[in-house]
């Protein structure tokens, strides 16, 4: 087969994902490069994602194409199943080994998610093992990629979770600063009340921390204690026992002295 013929091919086997014709799929799939990129930066699993087609998804993943495979325009399969909230051809890529922290230049999926403000997508991400803290290039966090787009929801579906609302990126803003600088009174007060919420608790396990401390050292002197008041009682057992043997060595020295008179 000539490259001509090939690239046909190729071009017959995107549209195919797009329509989502399993069966044409089929039928080119092993002909063709499966994981090569247009200059429009499409691939075959790209189109079918982008197209919502989980069935062409799943076979293309099963037959080959990469899940992690980005393109030079720093898309990947995964970020274009967040930005349709295609959840099938997000767990389809999952289970065959999307990274779901796999980072480009246009950031994570999850910051991809939080920036749509798509709780459903963020919460199915979160539970497939995005990280929650993970900070891309740009300085962007999860947290902070909400805030930005006041995207309450998603904030607090983020803090529900974890997300520390004081944590800083790179340049040394915080999601509560994002949200002051934008002007977002709900999401602002959602943030200091939970930055609030966590240093009390911070506080809490503190003291409860030094009572643990000090409890065990109090229990660790008296064990020491009882030791020593055991190891003196035993020395004055054993003093004792001695004086008794002493006075019965001293009787029987008598009755001998007695008995030679």
């Amino acid at each position: 087969m000539v490259a001509s013929d090939k690239d046909v091919l190729w071009v017959e086997l995107v549209e195919a994902c797009r329509e989502g014709e399993v069966a044409t799929v089929a039928e080119i799939a092993g002909s063709v490069d499966l994981n090569s990129e247009a200059s429009s930066g499409v691939t075959p699993l790209l189109a079918a994602v982008e197209s919502c087609k989980a069935d062409v998804v799943k076979f293309l993943l099963e037959a080959g194409a990469d899940p992690n495979l980005t393109t030079r325009k720093g898309n990947t399969p995964l970020r274009a199943a967040v930005l349709l909230g295609d959840a099938d051809s997000l767990l389809a890529l999952v289970h065959n080994g999307a990274d779901v922290n796999l980072e480009t230049a246009r950031g994570t999926p999850l910051t991809t998610a939080c920036g749509q403000s798509d709780v459903d997508m963020v919460s199915l991400l979160l539970d497939k093992g995005a990280c929650l803290h993970m900070e891309a290039r740009s300085g962007t966090t999860p947290l902070i990629a909400a805030a930005r787009e006041d995207a309450f929801a998603v904030v607090k579906l983020l803090l529900d979770r974890g997300a520390d609302p004081n944590q800083t990126n790179k340049d040394g803003n915080t999601a509560i600063d994002v949200a002051q600088a934008k002007a977002f009174p709900k999401t602002l007060s959602l943030l200091m009340q939970s930055a609030v919420v966590r240093q009390v608790e911070s506080a809490l396990q503190s003291v409860d921390r030094r009572q643990r401390e000090a409890a065990a050292a109090r229990d660790k002197f008296q064990d020491h204690a009882m030791q020593d008041s055991e190891g003196a009682l035993q020395v004055s057992r054993a003093n004792k026992q001695a004086k008794i043997k002493e006075l019965q060595e001293e009787n029987k020295r008598l009755r001998a002295l007695y008995r030679s008179g």
